[in-house]
C-alpha cells in the first residue's frame, strides 16, 4: 500500500494472501544471520511473513523524516490497525511511550509501500542497540553492503558507517550471560 505516492519496483515481489491479509514475500535469496544478543540464531529468512503474531514493517516507513520509533508506531497503528496496548507489548516499551511517540509524528507526512524488505518487530524488544542501530546491524548482517543499506534508508553511507560501527562497539563491551 502506498500513501501519497506510486508503487516503485521492489528487490522481491510480494502477494497478499486473500484470506488473511498478509503479506507473503518470495525470493530466491537465503542469508543466514550470526548469532548475537540482538538477532535470533538461528539461520533466518530475509522475507519474513508477516502474521498477527510476529508482525513484519517494510523498510519503507524509515525513508520518512520520523524517528523509528515513531515510523513504527504510526506504521503498526495506521496500516496495521493494532491498538496502542498491542504495539507496547509487540515493541517491549511502555503504553505512553508508544502514545507519544504516535502523538508526535502526526503532524509528519508518512508515507510507506507494502512489500519489499522488511523488518520484522522482534528485532526492537531488546533496548540494548537503539531503533536505527538494531536495523543497520541486521541488514549488515544478512550481507547487505553498506551503500546499499544507506540506500534502502535513505541515508548518506557514512550515516550508516557510523551506526553499523556504533552498534559493533555496544556488541563488543556486552558482557556475556
Amino acid at each position: 500500500m502506498t500513501i501519497g505516492g506510486r508503487r516503485q519496483k521492489q528487490m522481491a515481489q510480494g502477494r497478499r494472501d486473500s484470506r488473511n491479509g498478509t503479506v507473503i514475500y518470495s525470493t530466491s535469496y537465503a542469508f543466514v544471520v550470526e548469532e548475537s544478543s540482538v538477532l535470533p540464531s538461528s539461520p533466518e529468512r530475509l522475507f519474513l511473513p508477516s502474521t498477527a503474531e510476529t508482525p513484519s514493517v517494510p523498510l519503507s516507513i524509515f525513508s520518512s523524516r520520523l524517528s523509528g520509533l515513531q515510523a513504527i508506531v504510526r506504521y503498526l497503528h495506521d496500516a496495521r490497525k493494532l491498538p496502542f496496548s498491542r504495539i507496547a507489548s509487540l515493541l517491549a516499551r511502555d503504553q505512553r511511550t508508544i502514545w507519544n511517540s504516535y502523538a508526535q509524528s502526526k503532524g509528519v507526512a508518512f508515507r510507506y509501500e507494502e512489500g519489499g524488505l522488511a523488518v520484522p518487530t522482534a528485532l526492537f524488544t531488546s533496548r540494548e542497540l537503539s531503533v536505527l542501530e538494531t536495523i543497520v546491524d541486521y541488514l549488515s548482517r544478512l550481507g547487505f553492503p553498506n551503500a546499499e543499506i544507506a540506500r534502502m534508508l535513505s541515508l548518506d553511507p557514512r550515516t550508516t558507517w557510523t551506526v553499523k560501527r556504533r552498534a559493533e562497539s555496544k556488541r563488543a563491551t556486552e558482557v556475556p550471560a
